[in-house]
């Protein structure tokens, strides 16, 4: 039994990990991320940001307050009308999910 967990141990171990490329601005996000910060791979803040034109975005932080979700989200869901997706399509676009 130890030699089955060992080897499963050792496996696991041994697998790549897959590392996800920090987002960037311009990027989509999604409501959960909604004025969370982080920093692009060139070292720039960025913020979550509900966009007119494309809903949830990362944009380049410079201290804007927090959006108020329900506001960010008004924001985002005509954004996504307005780009021609239906309420599903823009629900699970909005919730993180796919479109495509």
């Amino acid at each position: 039994m130890l030699a089955v967990l060992a080897a499963a141990v050792l496996a696991v171990g041994a697998a790549p990990t897959a590392s996800a490329a920090p987002p960037d601005v311009g990027d989509h996000c999604y409501n959960g991320l909604l004025n969370n910060t982080t920093t692009n791979i060139n070292g720039v803040a960025i913020r979550c940001m509900a966009d007119n034109d494309v809903g949830y975005v990362w944009v380049v932080d410079n201290g804007q307050p927090d959006q108020s979700p329900w506001v960010a989200d008004q924001i985002a869901w005509a954004a996504c009308q307005k780009q021609g997706y239906s309420d599903s399509e823009c629900r699970m676009i909005l919730d993180g999910g796919d479109a495509a």
